[in-house]
C-alpha cells in the first residue's frame, strides 16, 4: 500500500477522542482535552479511535484498541499502537515507535529513530515525508474529519539525514529508507523503497538492507515522474551488493537469498 493511500485511508476517519494529560502522570479517561503542555506525558487511549498528542517532552503514548493517531512531538518519545490500524508519528527527537497488531503506519521524522512494525502489513518511514509539520489546529481538524488535502498536508520524498532503524517484523511490510537508514524486513514478503532523495558522499551513508530475500522481497527505486527512469547497475563488495541509479549509490543490500540482478529492481515514478 502506498504512503498517500495509507494516509488517506486513516486520516479521513472522524470521531477521534483526544486524550492527554500534562505532567508526569497517566490519563486514560474518555474526555476531549488539549495536547500535552511540554512536560513528560503518559497518554493511554481507550478501546475506540483515539488521537493522542504529546507535544514536547519525553512522552510515553499508548493507543490500545481502535484506529489511533499517536503524535510524539518534540523529545525522545515511546509510541505504542497496540491493537487496531494505527498511525504513529514520532516528531523531532530520538523516538521508539512500535506498531503492535494489525496494519500500521510508523513515521519517525527527525532524530535517530527505531521503528518496529510488529504484526500486520505495516509501512515504516524513517524520515519526514510530508511537506510540513502538523499543528495543534491540524490535530483537532483531523479528529473532526478533515482530510490531508484540505490541510495542504501531502507526501514528498524524505530528506532526513539522521540514522534510523526500521524493522518490519511479521507481515508483509513496506520500508521507506533514506540516507543512513537500516532496514530489516523480518518475516513476510517485504518491499524496500529507496529513491532519488538518497544523495550520499560515502558508501556508509547509503541505506543498508540487512535481510533481503530475492524470492520474497522486492527492492523499489522511486524517481521523479517528470524524468526518465534511471539505469540500474550493481556491484558486489564482500557480502554486500551496491545498487546504483544512473551511477549514484542508492542502497546497500545484504541477505542469504539467491542471485540478485539489476533487472530485479523495480522502478516506480513518484
Amino acid at each position: 500500500m502506498g504512503i498517500a493511500a495509507f494516509l488517506m485511508m486513516g486520516l479521513v476517519l472522524a470521531g477521534f477522542m483526544v486524550i492527554s494529560e500534562s505532567g508526569d502522570d497517566s490519563d486514560s479517561s474518555e474526555q476531549n482535552d488539549t495536547a500535552g503542555d511540554g512536560r513528560d506525558d503518559t497518554l493511554v487511549g481507550g478501546d475506540g479511535d483515539d488521537l493522542l498528542a504529546g507535544k514536547s517532552g519525553d512522552d510515553d503514548i499508548t493507543g490500545r484498541g481502535g484506529f489511533d493517531i499517536l503524535l510524539g512531538g518534540d523529545g525522545d518519545d515511546l509510541l505504542k499502537g497496540r491493537d487496531g490500524d494505527d498511525l504513529l508519528i514520532g516528531g523531532d527527537g530520538d523516538d521508539n515507535l512500535r506498531g503492535g497488531q494489525d496494519n500500521d503506519l510508523l513515521q519517525g521524522s527527525g532524530g535517530n529513530d527505531t521503528l518496529k512494525g510488529g504484526e500486520g502489513n505495516d509501512l515504516l518511514v524513517g524520515a519526514d515525508t510530508t511537506n510540513r509539520d502538523l499543528t495543534e489546529d491540524d490535530i483537532h481538524a483531523l479528529g473532526n474529519g478533515a482530510t490531508p488535502e484540505q490541510l495542504n498536508y501531502r507526501y514528498q520524498p524524505p530528506t532526513d539525514p539522521e540514522s534510523n532503524l526500521l524493522e518490519g517484523e511479521e507481515g508483509n511490510d513496506t520500508l521507506l529508507l533514506g540516507e543512513n537508514d537500516t532496514g530489516v524486513g523480518g518475516e513476510g514478503d517485504d518491499a524496500f523503497e529507496i529513491g532519488e532523495w538518497v544523495d550520499v558522499t560515502s558508501d556508509q551513508e547509503a541505506p543498508l538492507i540487512t535481510d533481503f530475500d530475492e524470492e520474497d522481497d522486492v527492492l523499489i527505486v522511486r524517481y521523479a515522474q517528470s524524468q526518465p527512469a534511471p539505469r540500474i547497475t550493481l556491484s558486489i563488495q564482500d557480502d554486500t551488493r551496491h545498487v546504483y541509479a544512473d551511477g549514484q549509490l542508492v542502497a546497500r543490500v545484504q541477505g542469504d537469498g539467491g542471485p540478485f540482478f539489476a533487472g530485479d529492481v523495480r522502478l516506480q515514478p513518484i
